[in-house]
């Protein structure tokens, strides 16, 4: 039988100058904000206009739909500007008002006991974007002719027959290799030595979720 790894410990969030604790709750109590954040990691920096034209946030309220979408997005950027998990980065004048452009400072660490105290229903909002977020990564690739440009670029899909403790082992070592690949990161930076112009652009995904049982057509 594996031996199962001990329990990491890891902050809330973890944030440019160190960990924010306690700000979990509030940063995912609302989908929208998940969304910014998701959003903001992979634009690097963005104003609530062009959050709401991307179709981030949701239209609640009365009166014109585009209107109600920004002031949503742009209610949640504040409470997420106040939180510490976003700042001001660049202003400019806009038909005479002033448009604001942000970055993430912060990158969400949910450890299994702050995930387990979500409700479902937050659970589902944050896999729904997470998910999205997978799929647009991956589609915006395909349309611009980058995706198959290297030889090594990975798809793999796996069916697997697990117990509770595999599937559990598997995720553990699922994170372990995540973050090796930020190790990697800060490997080519070095080599480069801190030019990012010479980078270019990656995204890896990797997702393990109990499936529903195959249908019987497909057995």
């Amino acid at each position: 039988m594996a031996k199962r790894k001990r329990k990491k410990k890891a902050s809330t969030v973890v944030a440019v100058g160190g960990p924010l604790d306690g700000v979990l709750a509030k940063g995912l109590a609302h989908p929208t904000r998940a969304e910014i954040l998701a959003f903001l990691t992979e634009q690097e920096t963005a104003s609530p206009i062009e959050m709401a034209k991307a179709g981030v946030g949701r239209d609640n309220g009365v009166g014109d739909p585009k209107k109600r979408k920004l002031a949503n997005v742009s209610y949640h950027v504040r409470v997420l500007k106040k939180l510490g998990l976003i700042r001001l980065v660049d202003s400019r004048p806009v038909r005479g008002s002033t448009e604001h452009f942000y970055e993430a400072t912060a990158r969400m660490l949910l450890t299994l006991e702050e995930w387990s105290k979500l409700p479902r229903e937050a659970k589902n909002d944050v896999s729904i974007a997470a998910v999205e977020e997978t799929l647009s990564l991956a589609a915006r690739a395909i349309s611009a002719g980058t995706f198959d440009s290297y030889n090594e670029r990975a798809v793999i899909n796996l069916g697997l027959r697990l117990d509770e403790e595999a599937f559990i082992q598997l995720g553990e070592e699922m994170t372990d290799f995540m973050n090796r690949c930020e190790q990697i990161q800060g490997e080519a930076v070095s080599r480069v030595e801190g030019n990012t112009d010479k980078l270019m652009h990656a995204s890896a995904s990797l997702l393990l979720y109990e499936s529903p049982p195959p249908r019987k057509a497909d057995k």
